[in-house]
């Protein structure tokens, strides 16, 4: 996976490209390994109540009990209750880039707090 990583990177000059490669090689990965339950997406999460996290670079969701719940080109919405973990793929990590991990982060986590209550 890192070879892969690593050659992508040289090839492709454009940062945009290189995240969208490495979150596909990860996600790739994912789908490889996790039990055939679980699916790896890219989308927002929902909370039963209409709110929804900022976009999720990757979301991982029990696909057998509820699917996501749009299925609109690559993207979807997958509810709190179903959704296991998120994960936010940097290619570079600087203040900004980490910032912007925690913050995408947090949204799921408001979500899944309220979904507790």
């Amino acid at each position: 996976m890192l070879l892969e990583v690593a050659n992508i990177s040289g090839a492709i000059s454009h940062a945009g490209e290189k995240g969208r490669n490495n979150e596909q090689i990860l996600s790739d990965f994912l789908k490889r390994y996790l039990p055939r339950r679980f699916s790896v997406d890219t989308g927002q999460v929902v909370a039963a109540d209409g709110s929804m996290s900022s976009q999720t670079d990757i979301i991982i969701h029990d696909r057998s009990n509820t699917p996501a719940l749009f299925l609109g080109g690559a993207s979807v919405l997958v509810p709190i209750e179903t959704t296991y973990a998120v994960i936010s793929v940097k290619t570079t990590l600087d203040k900004t880039e980490l910032e912007s991990a925690v913050s995408q982060i947090a949204s799921v986590r408001r979500l899944k707090n309220e979904a507790s209550l």
